[in-house]
């Protein structure tokens, strides 16, 4: 309840700021430093730092006259995870067949590796394994329709004799029923 002149007529006396921190009336000094701070990171190099602050009337010499932070390397203790990445591609294999047919469209395939770097296994926690897949197949759609041999279908049954008495022909005949080379065939007997 009393004024900073009042209570500073002795110096071994503080007074309280408008902010709420305790200031010394005594001539400015430097606290002892804080302890140091831990390492800003948990794995690899970071930094630590510790503080002072000046009390007392006045300022103390330094970079900021009411606050010095002081800082140096450090290691974390831990070893940081190394996250797997993927290795190139392979080359596609050779297609699985060399046509396309009604029940086979042949593929090729490739594949790739998480090596580049592996994923460590000796850290806590251990690295990310590589997203995605390692195997990738492709159907080899640009390849031509395989050759089908074609099929005759039935006999139709034959037709009738070609004259009405004597010696005459009977007509049968029989058509592709699938893609085949050649006209119809007949046969006559």
């Amino acid at each position: 309840e009393v004024s900073q002149d009042d209570c500073c007529q002795n110096p071994g006396y503080g007074y309280e700021a408008e902010d709420g921190s305790c200031h010394s009336c005594g001539p400015p000094t430097w606290s002892p430093w804080s302890s140091w701070s831990y390492c800003n990171v948990l794995c690899g190099e970071g930094v630590k730092q510790r503080r002072r602050k000046c009390h007392g009337i006045g300022e103390c010499e330094g970079p900021d006259e009411k606050l010095e932070t002081d800082q140096e390397p450090c290691e974390a203790s831990n070893k940081c995870p190394v996250h797997g990445s993927w290795s190139t591609w392979t080359a596609w294999s050779q297609c699985s067949g060399s046509c396309i047919s009604d029940t086979n469209v042949p593929s090729r395939e490739r594949q790739r590796a998480c090596s580049s770097p592996a994923p460590s296994t000796d850290t806590v926690p251990p690295g990310n394994q590589c997203p995605g897949d390692a195997f990738e197949r492709q159907d080899c759609s640009e390849l031509p329709n395989c050759p089908v041999d074609g099929n005759w279908g039935y006999w139709f049954p034959p037709g009738p004799c070609s004259v009405t008495c004597g010696e005459g022909l009977h007509t049968q005949s029989s058509v592709c029923k699938s893609p085949c080379p050649g006209k119809p065939q007949t046969h006559t007997y």
